[in-house]
């Protein structure tokens, strides 16, 4: 996965039908379309509801840069017509795919029980 480096000035402006999210006026549309092409995609295919792996981890990355300009979980999840759970465990840290497994397996695994 690659990681595009951003400072919040690179993204000045407001997009007019944005605004009513409430967070940091700034080009967002200019954030999407350079993660976008960073993971091989269009802004519509990461806003969209298709789940390849190259699409999930370029709005993970989305998701992570909207949280570290002051972003909430809820505002995120808005934006992407997600629910806002889906975007905290999207940005959840996992040590390594060994544990991400392991803690699958242990949430199938109590699955089901009081």
């Amino acid at each position: 996965m690659s990681t595009i480096e951003f400072e919040e000035s690179q993204f000045t402006g407001t997009t007019p039908d944005r605004t009513c999210i409430g967070v940091a006026p700034f080009d967002l549309d200019a954030l999407v379309r350079r993660i976008a092409r960073a993971h091989g995609a269009t802004p519509t295919e990461v806003l969209g509801p298709r789940r390849t792996k190259h699409l999930c981890a370029a709005r993970r990355e989305l998701y992570v840069a909207l949280r570290a300009i002051g972003w909430s979980y809820p505002a995120i999840g808005r934006y992407v017509s997600r629910d806002y759970s889906t975007v905290m465990n999207a940005v959840k840290p996992c040590p390594s795919k060994e544990a991400c497994r392991a803690r699958a397996k242990l949430r199938w695994a109590t699955r089901g029980e009081p």
